[in-house]
């Protein structure tokens, strides 16, 4: 049975985004620490955005590419006191799709690194306005996604502001309500003015993030927030053949469990749930002796 992972994304959590990304020098304008401690204390977002604002040409932008951004979520490591922001482009008042910064900020108030897949040179590709209403993209996408026909379609929660969310019913298509939003996808030919769902397919096990041209009812962008490895292709990314991976993981289960072929013989051993499972979903957990591989791990898993 092939495994499954399921990529979620939530707005609490740190992303982590490809695209550029730099060593920050502290927070520019001459602040002590002092001062900056404050202003950490008090408006972290703030910071953040005028970081992102002041060092557009570092991230591979320019200002006018930044001048709109809005946090969309923040938090403190606890361990470590960094507080993480991250950020969203927005361009004519609706969110840029995948424009994305998330700023570290010290507790000090210095930043530090800034992660970044920020849109750069912004313009309406298409300077039309849209035609197409989210039950109506909810239907192309259905099309283009190979479901069956939505049933019945309706909106069950509007969107209280421009580029907000609207919550969808799922159609017959989606096992979850389906939320939409308008804002712009990045293309080669410029922003398009887009809706972006997400349809959690009740035929089959794939979550799909599809971004419909609102305009011509295009199909722009189609994400797959899951994955199917069987234990071929398993074995062909591990670069070994399936006899190199042994061990089972359930009674009605097929997957294996990948082993080096260079063990630390130090004596381990752990009871987990080996690889490829990856949650109690995918089986039961298994005592793994000697797990580490000599080059990664020299000393094992655990070394004091």
């Amino acid at each position: 049975m092939a495994s499954r992972r399921l990529i979620t994304v939530a707005a609490a959590v740190t992303l982590v985004i490809s695209g550029a990304a730099f060593a920050a020098p502290a927070a520019s304008g001459g602040n002590t620490a002092t001062e900056q401690e404050s202003a950490t204390a008090t408006d972290p977002e703030g910071l953040a955005i005028e970081h992102v604002q002041q060092h557009a040409d570092d991230l591979g932008v320019n200002a006018d590419d930044v001048s709109d951004v809005f946090v969309l979520s923040s938090y403190v490591s606890q361990h470590t006191g960094v507080i993480h922001v991250n950020l969203v482009q927005r361009f004519q008042g609706l969110e840029v799709f995948g424009g994305h910064a998330t700023v570290n900020i010290m507790p000090n108030g210095s930043v530090f690194y800034v992660g970044s897949s920020l849109v750069g040179d912004l313009r309406d590709g298409s300077s039309d306005a849209a035609e197409l209403n989210a039950v109506d993209a909810v239907e192309v996408a259905a099309a283009e996604l190979d479901l069956d026909q939505p049933r019945g379609v309706r909106v069950i929660r509007t969107a209280r502001t421009a580029g907000g969310e609207t919550v969808l019913t799922g159609g017959g298509i989606s096992d979850q309500p389906i939320p939409a939003k308008l804002g712009w996808q990045p293309t080669a030919d410029g922003l398009r003015l887009a809706w972006q769902l997400v349809i959690d397919d009740s035929s089959a096990e794939h979550l799909f993030e599809a971004t419909i041209d609102a305009v011509t009812g295009e199909l722009l962008s189609v994400e797959d927030w899951t994955s199917d490895h069987s234990i071929g292709q398993l074995a062909s990314q591990l670069g070994r053949g399936a006899a190199g991976l042994t061990g089972a993981v359930g009674a009605q289960s097929t997957s294996i469990t990948p082993r080096t072929t260079d063990p630390v013989d130090d004596g381990s051993a752990y009871r987990v749930f080996a690889p490829p499972k990856e949650s109690p979903n995918d089986g039961g957990r298994t005592l793994e002796t000697n797990p580490a591989d000599a080059t990664a791990s020299p000393f094992g898993w655990v070394c004091l």
